[in-house]
């Protein structure tokens, strides 16, 4: 069995999409149980929405490359994009004291994204965002 998966995308709306499908397709592949691959589903949507909404400043095309590797009883994934530097972890918590009308519109996915991952990392190499996500389960 393939423990490792490449993949890449431009920064257009329908590729998230269909790279959503191949992690789908990958985790079945792998035995990832339904609620690990639902977390890494629902976190890796956000982000590459994220990015190719709000990451670049030009219309031009970008290359968007996630990998997925297995180890044993957990899924790392990396997303390196060409986008402006964003690190998800600096984004403050929703404020949930407020009520629906009154809270800014925004951070609700990314913050949900930390609290479904065991672990988030993020580091800027030179122009590259360079995002790793890792779900374990039992």
């Amino acid at each position: 069995m393939q423990e490792r998966c490449a993949l890449t995308l431009s920064n257009r709306r329908t590729d998230v999409d269909a790279t959503l499908r191949q992690v789908e397709t990958f985790c079945s592949q792998q035995a990832v149980p339904l609620s690990a691959m639902q977390s890494v589903l629902l976190a890796l949507e956000e982000l590459l929405v994220n990015i190719v909404t709000h990451g670049y400043h030009d219309e031009q095309c970008h290359t968007i490359a996630v990998m997925l590797e297995l180890h044993g009883s957990h899924l790392s994934v990396e997303i390196t994009d060409d986008g402006m530097a964003f690190d998800p972890r600096t984004v403050p918590a929703p404020n949930f004291s407020m009520s629906l009308d009154e809270r800014p519109i925004g951070g609700l996915g990314v913050w949900l994204t930390l609290k479904m991952m065991d672990e988030i990392d993020y580091r800027r190499e030179g122009l590259l965002n360079k995002l790793r996500l890792v779900k374990g389960w039992t």
